[in-house]
């Protein structure tokens, strides 16, 4: 009884012993991520440079843990981005997406824009409408929705933001393109009450 007692306890060692190594190994198989002088963050198993994108690029979908990236003492984990290589994205869980430095990203007036998604601010998971050709939608209206706001984003003139006040409605604009593959380009919409608009105009009536 005591020898079964011992072995059970020894079967028991043993197995804990196997777990810790299948985890240590799983931590060790994750790469090492560090920030270089130059801004650029640096794979130091595979030596790939990455650069962070402007915040308006996000992945579709973040895939599997790929690396631990080490800033002022905290730990914070990449990922792959789901349908791209790792050697060329990596994405964060907030959503920045680190790209290979020899890696040429499309500008958005460069998309080829093929679906938009529509969300609340309030919910940013669920799209409240997606505008793509097919059974709802042309293609002509797709396409002319898409111009327009394009347009609208890339040539309008700035305005100072109107920090004062709160908008009657927010949304975020998530875009895909047929030439740009896992990733998104974001941006906000928000309208705020006739008076702010009004406060805004000069004297030749542009806001």
């Amino acid at each position: 009884m005591k020898f079964s007692t011992h072995r059970r306890s020894l079967l028991a060692c043993v197995s804990l012993l196997l777990l810790c190594c299948v985890l240590l190994s799983a931590c060790s198989s994750l790469h090492s991520v560090v920030l270089e002088e130059d801004q650029l963050y640096r794979d130091k198993k595979t030596g790939v440079d990455y650069r962070i994108l402007p915040s308006s690029y996000e992945p579709i979908s973040r895939g599997e843990e790929y690396a631990k990236l080490t800033l002022a003492g905290v730990d914070y984990t990449l990922h792959t981005v789901t349908g791209l290589d790792a050697s060329s994205y990596l994405c964060s869980v907030w959503g920045d997406v680190y790209c290979a430095e020899d890696v040429d990203v499309p500008e958005f007036s460069e998309w080829s824009i093929s679906a938009l998604h529509l969300y609340t601010a309030t919910a940013l998971s669920i799209p409240e409408l997606t505008l793509k050709p097919g059974a709802l939608y042309s293609e002509q209206i797709c396409q002319g929705i898409f111009d327009t706001l394009r347009n609208a984003y890339l040539t309008a003139t700035p305005v100072t933001y109107p920090s004062y006040a709160i908008p009657t409605r927010a949304y975020v604009l998530r875009f895909e393109a047929d030439n740009v593959e896992g990733l998104y380009y974001t941006m906000q919409l928000l309208q705020y009450g006739e008076d702010i608009y009004e406060d805004m105009t000069d004297a030749q009536g542009n806001v």
